[in-house]
Parts: C-alpha cells; structure tokens; sequence
C-alpha cells in the first residue's frame, strides 16, 4: 500500500489542473472570461471538498492490526495496561490464533510507570549475578534510541526443526544441545533484532539496543505506512526447536516452550532494556503484533507455549532486587 500522503497527492481526483481546465473547457464557446473564472472557482472548491473526503477517509484506515495500532499516533490502542493485554494474548498452535490471559501483576504494575531502577543500581545487580551488559543488549546508558523504545517483543526461532518421527531430544535445555550453541552464526538476525537468548539462559547481543535497527523484524515494520514505527520496539528472539511432522511445517513446540533458566535471562534483558529506554516497556508477543495486520498476512505463530505467569514471577525477582 502506498504512503498515505502519496496516495492522496498523486488521486486523481484531488488534482487540481485537469479539473479547472476542464472546467473552462465547458464554457470555452461563449469566450466568457467571468463564466470560466466562476467555473473554476467552481471547480477548486469541489477539488477542495472531495480531497478533504479523501483525506478523511485515509485518516480513517490508519488503525490496523489485532491490537490496533495507530500509524498516525505510532501506538496501540489503550492505554499501557490495555495494550499489554492485547499484546500478551497466549498464542495457540498453528498460528490458529490468540487468547487472553491474565498479565502478571509484576508486569502490569510497572507498565506505564517510572522506572526505580538507575543504571548503577542495575549495573551492580548484574555484576552480582556475573552477567556481562554486553550479553544483554549493551552498555548500561541511555541515548536518543533508547529513549524512543516503548514495546519489548519476544519471539522464538521455531528452530532447530526435527523431522517426525523423531521427537525432541533430551538435551534441548542442557549446553550440549547443538541448538543452544549461540556464539557464532545466526548472521541473519544482525541488525534485525536485538538479543538472542538459548534454552540454558545464555544470551548474545546481535544488534545493541542503542543502536537503531537497519532491518524490520515483525511485518508492522515493514509495511510503507508504518516502517517509522521500528524505533519503537525492541525485539528478542529465544531458541525453540521444533517438530516438523511429515507433509506439515515444524509447527509442534517443546511444552514448556522456554526453560527456566530461558525465562530467567529473558526477564534480565526486559528490565536493561526498559532501564535504558528510561520507562517499562511494554510487552509483546511477535504473532500479536502482526495478527490481522492485513488480509492474508503470513503470520508468524510465536512465541509458542510461553508460560507467561512464570517470566512474570522472574521479572519481578529480578525488578525487586534491583530496585532495593
């Protein structure tokens, strides 16, 4: 779809010149200069009305999606605890779509509040815990990008894929899991999102969070009406292998879906990155973001089988004990 503002300069019917010469063209016989100039004023003030028909119209069509984002405004609706709700929905298999679920009291209360949490307090409670900021989208700071952020999407790899009838092996939690081996590779998530998290909690930087993004990572970013929004969101993504039965896609996710110690390093990058946008950030599920964003858009189905009252209860562990 077209810039909205393209669209409406290049209507047909909002262009003025071929109207009035139209217009003149209808009284040109008579060679009356006061008609012609009539039919022309005439013909402006139509143009007039329906461009601000046209404008209108458009100005109409600029809420889309499930959770009904605003390409004017540059949000979604609600107000933080209403979008987070929408944005939380559990996504069922198959990308057959979403349900609502409670949102963790340590997530709703903190949403669209300030955050306590300075940068040296977070900085210490890391070091306590030997985690290095780089590890968890970046040095401790604050900059113009950072203070833009307002929604934390989370995503899985829906990868490794395990061709049935194989099932998942033991090990996808463990270090010797091939999948969990996150130092090297994964070249296509660079500049596309911002942390990579493995199933035994740890997490490598792919594009820092001060750092604006050069690539769109849900299909809201990529639409021409809407790519002003990548500022706004940060994105990381959780490694989930996946079973692909036979004739199908690799749609069957491990239950749970995240480890612990997954869940654990995912609530540790939620509160650096809202730390460094300067307020919680809101979260979101990658298949909410795009759900309904426009007709037979390709959504992705993650993340799958999110156990979201757990990340809650590590969140506010963690958001507590930096806090103090």
């Amino acid at each position: 779809m077209p810039d909205q503002g393209q669209a409406i300069g290049q209507h047909s019917s909002c262009r003025s010149d071929n109207n009035e010469v139209n217009a003149c063209f209808l009284v040109h016989q008579s060679k009356n200069q006061k008609n012609c100039r009539e039919a022309v004023m005439f013909a402006r003030l139509s143009v007039t009305m329906l461009c601000v028909f046209c404008f209108h119209a458009v100005s109409e069509a600029r809420t889309v999606g499930l959770c009904r984002f605003d390409t004017a405004g540059l949000t979604f609706r609600g107000d933080a605890a209403e979008q987070a709700k929408c944005l939380l929905r559990f996504v069922k298999p198959k990308a057959s779509g979403s349900v609502e679920q409670p949102v963790p009291p340590a997530i709703s209360t903190r949403i669209g509040a300030p955050i306590a949490i300075t940068p040296d307090k977070l900085k210490a409670c890391l070091s306590a815990r030997g985690i290095a900021p780089l590890d968890v989208g970046g040095p401790i700071d604050s900059s113009d990008v950072t203070r833009k952020q307002r929604y934390f999407v989370i995503h899985d790899t829906s990868s490794p894929e395990i061709n049935a009838p194989a099932t998942f092996p033991d090990n996808i939690n463990d270090a010797s899991y091939a999948g969990n081996r996150i130092d090297r590779g994964w070249g296509s998530m660079q500049g596309r999102v911002n942390v990579l998290v493995s199933r035994t909690g740890q997490s490598r930087t792919m594009t820092d969070f001060g750092v604006r993004r050069t690539r769109p990572a849900v299909k809201l970013e990529m639409t021409s009406q809407v790519s002003a929004a990548r500022p706004l969101f940060v994105h990381v993504e959780n490694i989930q292998p996946r079973i692909k039965p036979a004739g199908s896609w690799a749609h069957k996710a491990p239950d749970p879906g995240f480890s612990h110690a997954q869940l654990q390093r995912l609530s540790v990058i939620y509160v650096v990155a809202s730390v460094r946008a300067g307020r919680w950030l809101i979260p979101a599920f990658h298949f909410n973001v795009d759900s309904d964003l426009y007709a037979g858009v390709d959504v992705h189905d993650d993340p799958q089988a999110f156990d979201l009252a757990a990340w809650g209860d590590a969140v506010g562990a963690f958001a507590e004990s930096c806090e103090q």
